[in-house]
């Protein structure tokens, strides 16, 4: 039989990929391992062996999601699959969009990876975190194990807004925090929030409060002495 075995284990973030070639050897480590949250079988040839290679990887992760990938798909063989214990099966060549999905709601189903409002959560905080950098749409998806195209479908569908909107949004919040509780010159505040120039920091804050830096400054410090 000429197959191999991609193991999917997801203890933290990013995704943890192991391409195992050879077949015992995939077996073996995956016998001896309790931190596999998916596996990708890809079948090379129609080989009956396939059914014992899959009844032995149920036997032992009888909850793992499992998917296969092959070039000789039938319906036989998809019913053989199936009545094994695989999730899916996809035939080359595929989708790889399609099989992302499906990855992403196998692993949801097991509880694997969190629902559409943790993930969120995570990705707030990270940003949070960074905020001192530029962080691109290509980074929170490897991040989240996902693809640039389903993040941004993701925060779309989850703020209402694209990701470099959210971005924007978040540093001006955080531009107006440090505004109001520190004496940071304007130029700082701008480095500190990853622009480029304390122009592009002023254009970009402006469009967003319809006030320079320093005029949001000056009207809070006008506020003052009426709440005291």
């Amino acid at each position: 039989m000429s197959s191999s075995i991609v193991a999917l284990g997801l203890p933290r973030k990013p995704a943890d990929w192991r391409l195992i070639p050879a077949q015992q050897q995939a077996v073996n480590m995956l016998w001896n391992s309790d931190c596999v949250d998916l596996v990708l079988l890809e079948i090379r040839a129609s080989d009956m062996n396939a059914t014992n290679l899959l009844k032995t990887l149920k036997e032992r992760h009888p909850d793992v999601p499992l998917i296969i990938m092959t070039t000789f798909a039938s319906k036989e063989m998809a019913i053989r699959a199936l009545r094994c214990g695989a999730d899916d099966l996809f035939e080359k060549p595929f989708n790889v969009e399609q099989l992302n999905e499906c990855i992403g709601r196998l692993l949801q189903s097991k509880n694997v990876i969190g629902d559409s409002s943790s993930d969120m959560d995570y990705v707030r905080y990270y940003l949070r975190r960074n905020i001192d950098k530029r962080v691109a749409i290509e980074d929170i998806a490897q991040l989240m194990g996902y693809t640039p195209k389903y993040m941004s479908a993701f925060f779309k569908r989850e703020t209402g807004k694209t990701f470099t909107e959210f971005c924007v949004d978040q540093r001006v919040e955080k531009a107006k925090a440090l505004l109001a509780d520190s004496d940071y010159p304007v130029k700082q505040i701008s480095y500190d929030l990853a622009y480029e120039n304390p122009e592009s920091f002023v254009r970009v804050f402006k469009r967003k409060t319809r006030l320079t830096p320093s005029q949001y400054r000056r009207k809070l410090a006008e506020r003052v002495p009426d709440s005291l």
